[in-house]
């Protein structure tokens, strides 16, 4: 199995504010990008159409020390994990 999302990553300075994870479907993305725009707005309070032109297609926005990202996370299929004996007990990793 996959895990695909789209994820809108908040940072200031040094920390992650939050990390808002969408499935990575037309819905998922439609919510992410709303999420995206609001978060952008209510630090800029208002931006052309231009200007969102630009966030979007960079996934990127900065004011000061606070940035925003709009990204596409994929993990690989796990591999398949067999049970390990440990003594009288089975331990999977």
């Amino acid at each position: 199995m996959k895990l695909n999302t789209i994820n809108v990553i908040e940072y200031a300075g040094d920390a992650v504010l939050g990390v808002h994870s969408f499935s990575d479907n037309a819905e998922g993305v439609k919510e992410a990008e709303e999420r995206y725009a609001a978060i952008i707005l209510e630090h800029q309070g208002d931006a052309t159409e231009s200007e969102m032109d630009i966030y979007f297609e960079d996934g990127w926005f900065e004011q000061d020390d606070y940035q925003v990202f709009l990204t596409h996370s994929t993990l690989p299929d796990a591999p398949e994990v067999e049970p390990e004996e440990k003594g009288d007990r089975e331990v999977v990793e």
